[in-house]
């Protein structure tokens, strides 16, 4: 009995993660949805080739790196499973730094990441335009991207899922105001979308750093009061930055394995023309749609190991464990169901 208790409050805890998390997630492929919706409006395809071409790039430097959200929501859970209030504030700003100099790293190196899209992608000169200008305004956004990163998983370490949800839904509905009036009203086009989406950027960090500083009554723990006592040589622990990047060159393997796929692909698609770029890059969107319905489920799973190792609770983990297996599961037979009934009702919306 007592362990149908456990497993229901498990569970109870689980799926409140899990939904929370997979609402909070999605919100990011729609910000490249929104994009290319308002581009797809426009009478010249070559807007969407440019901004999909453009997307991909950033894909790909971005999702490279995607392990400063996740590795960081896991120590962050860790973290705050064991109640240790120094490393709780150290899994927040190792991290913040890692992505301040990467991003930093981005800007000085803009120039030969776009001569290498532009060599790679081997696309026609109006949609290679199109994607320059889109890039030469985003990638100003690289900082707070990272930063985004890093803050957001340290958030969901802590089990935050209404600050994620709210951080994430404001960032999209600023994205998506502006993308309207830029493009619709003051008819900057591809700039209008890049535009958008940088001042999004921006935002989401100032509100980023507004909830990590601000804390609730009943809470313990405080930033400010922490990092205080925090040392450079602590954040900069070089054993620690080790094993971190131990556990991170897996996730980077795998998702150089995937953006490999993704460029191509896009690259391939770019040589048929504008139309067959646009309209890839609209299954692109679904496909982003769908995988980020899985990080939602990733990022409870990782946050529930991390509090159940930080409780040192085996059980919890095996659970956490059977669970995930059950869910992917579920959510695989949902989705296809979905996609077989509806697939053209979603590409045409």
């Amino acid at each position: 009995m007592a362990n149908n208790n456990i497993e229901k409050f498990y569970n109870k805890q689980y799926l409140k993660l899990a939904i929370g998390f997979t609402l909070s997630t999605l919100t990011t492929p729609l910000l490249a949805s929104v994009d290319t919706a308002v581009v797809g409006q426009l009478t010249n395809p070559s807007y969407i080739g440019g901004v999909a071409l453009g997307g991909t790039i950033f894909n790909t430097m971005y999702w490279i790196l995607g392990f400063l959200r996740v590795s960081t929501s896991g120590y962050s859970a860790m973290a705050y499973g064991s109640k240790d209030k120094k490393d709780q504030t150290l899994t927040l700003f190792r991290p913040i730094t890692v992505s301040i100099v990467i991003g930093v790293l981005f800007l000085l190196f803009q120039n030969v990441i776009l001569w290498s899209a532009t060599h790679f992608y081997n696309s026609t000169p109006e949609i290679l335009e199109n994607m320059q200008k889109y890039y030469k305004i985003l990638i100003w956004g690289a900082p707070f991207v990272l930063t985004n990163y890093s803050i957001l998983g340290w958030i969901m370490g802590r089990r935050k899922i209404k600050e994620c949800i709210i951080l994430q839904f404001l960032t999209n509905l600023i994205n998506i105001v502006l993308d309207i009036y830029f493009v619709n009203k003051l008819n900057l086009k591809v700039e209008g979308v890049a535009y958008a989406t940088l001042i999004a950027q921006i935002f989401t960090t100032i509100l980023s750093f507004a909830i990590i500083f601000v804390r609730k009554k009943s809470e313990e723990y405080k930033v400010v009061t922490n990092i205080k006592n925090l040392k450079l040589s602590e954040i900069f622990n070089l054993k620690i930055l080790k094993n971190s990047g131990k556990v991170n060159g897996d996730l980077v393997i795998r998702t150089i394995c995937l953006m490999i796929v993704t460029n191509i692909f896009m690259e391939q698609g770019s040589l048929y023309g504008a139309v067959v770029l646009a309209a890839n890059s609209i299954l692109f969107q679904i496909q982003y749609l769908i995988s980020y319905i899985f990080d939602g489920i990733s990022n409870a799973n990782s946050v529930f190991i991390g509090n159940s190792i930080g409780e040192k609770n085996n059980k919890k983990i095996e659970w956490t464990i059977k669970k995930a297996k059950k869910m992917c599961i579920w959510i695989s037979i949902v989705l296809m169901t979905i996609i077989l009934f509806f697939g053209n009702g979603l590409i045409s919306l």
